[in-house]
């Protein structure tokens, strides 16, 4: 007899045709139950945080129409089984939430219209592979003893600087806890830190756990989950906790379309079984999957779109901070989490989209949307086994809730790069998807 799980399995095993219709159909299910969840659990539950219920049955129409022509796009113009999945990531990461606050929300259509237009664009017909197919690959047997030296290399400082002063905050469902534990620990870095410690947390370790997971080594998978566990106390960010599950759940089935499947239904199913749980009181799993991973992202989006749309800093508080004078007295991050939040401690920072909305108004977020639009279609040429679609889900994870550049000089994004073309790029990408 077969198992319960060769039985879901065997129930999965549909055509790719198939499954991208499931996909259609889950994600406008989904699209109805982020809505029940923004009216039932978001607003009643963290109205003091910025979140609003202002309906409007026009922009509730608008907003199912940008998704149904979005999702539309995805099912019927034909793409890789990578770049299919890519899309559908961001669906579930930046569209969804856009348009379920949008209807509720003092939301300017531009961002679930920017975010759309992103999702489409990447089914652009271009390539790389002319470029990638010539870069030679670092033999296999040479990753593992690779990413445990840059491991190592990147973990002993950080232990220098932050020892094994662990904080019971880290654990606290209180925001003002939580914040006041990150601030402490921003307090104890350093420049080298600030530059490698994104590389160490969500590329390196990330990268030997699913190593771990494919070649079945469960000493290792141990080791690197103790190394994750031992950044989260020192330096507490809860959503390590969610990319933690995605990355290892994208390990388990070795083809895009099946994956992307799996993925839909177990999120639903956790969205299911945290309301659950809601109702005995105990509020943090479905305030971390629905609020913090969800919608959080959608709101600090609207904030930025609020605050800059009369005047875009055009990096001044970053790369072009030598040539134009910076107008405000803190931060971005901070200054949003001032005005918003009244909060001085609270560093509010903004996915791609909206970063580039804050840079350089609606021109910038064109010319954001082209960069990441062309680094997807990067990886797509280097025909990436799906088994190690995690680290790329991680990225994704990363620019929808922080800016573009920032992630690919100081949060590991280069670092990605260079692993997967050199490590990871497949010579024979035969049954890739």
């Amino acid at each position: 007899m077969k198992s319960l799980y060769g039985r879901i399995a065997t129930f999965f095993d549909l055509s790719d045709q198939t499954h991208r219709r499931v996909h259609f159909l889950l994600l406008i299910l989904f699209s109805f139950i982020l809505d029940y969840e923004y009216y039932s659990f978001i607003y009643p539950g963290f109205s003091h945080l910025g979140y609003l219920s202002e309906f409007s049955t026009g922009k509730y129409i608008l907003s199912k129409l940008i998704l149904l022509i979005t999702l539309t796009g995805v099912y019927r113009i034909k793409t890789s089984p990578f770049i299919y999945m890519v899309q559908i990531t961001f669906v579930f990461m930046m569209l969804l939430p856009a348009v379920s606050m949008y209807p509720f929300h003092n939301m300017q259509a531009a961002y679930p219209l920017s975010v759309a237009v992103f999702i489409l664009m990447l089914a652009i017909p271009f390539s790389f592979a002319f470029i990638t197919r010539r870069i030679p690959v670092i033999p296999s047997r040479y990753l593992f003893i690779s990413l445990s030296v840059l491991t190592l290399a990147l973990l002993i400082p950080y232990m220098l600087v932050y020892g094994f002063d662990f904080s019971g905050q880290v654990f606290s469902s209180d925001l003002e806890s939580h914040y006041v534990a990150r601030k402490i620990a921003d307090l104890k870095t350093n420049t080298f830190i600030a530059y490698t410690g994104g590389a160490l947390q969500k590329i390196l370790l990330p990268a030997i756990i699913i190593y771990g997971i494919i070649s079945r080594k469960g000493l290792i998978v141990a080791a690197g989950l103790i190394i994750m566990i031992y950044l989260f106390l020192t330096n507490p960010h809860k959503t390590i906790i969610v990319t933690g599950i995605a990355m290892i759940a994208f390990t388990a089935y070795p083809q895009y379309y099946r994956k992307a499947t799996w993925i839909i239904a177990g999120v639903l199913l956790s969205i299911l079984v945290f309301k659950i749980v809601s109702l005995s009181g105990y509020i943090m799993p479905e305030s971390l999957l629905v609020r913090r991973v969800l919608f959080t992202p959608a709101l600090i989006a609207d904030f930025y779109f609020d605050l800059f749309w009369q005047k875009p800093v055009m990096l001044s508080h970053s790369i072009f901070s030598s040539f134009i004078e910076y107008p405000y007295p803190w931060e971005p991050p901070l200054l949003v989490g001032r005005i918003y939040y009244g909060n001085a401690t609270a560093s509010c920072n903004a996915n791609f989209i909206a970063d580039s909305f804050m840079n350089f108004g609606y021109t910038g977020i064109l010319i954001y949307i082209i960069m990441a639009v062309l680094i997807f279609r990067y990886i797509d040429g280097l025909t990436i086994s799906p088994l190690w679609y995690g680290l790329i889900f991680l990225f994704i994870f990363q620019i929808s809730n922080g800016a573009l550049l920032t992630n690919m000089l100081t949060h590991g994004g280069i670092v990605l790069l260079l692993l997967l073309t050199f490590f990871l790029k497949q010579k024979n990408p035969a049954g890739n998807g």
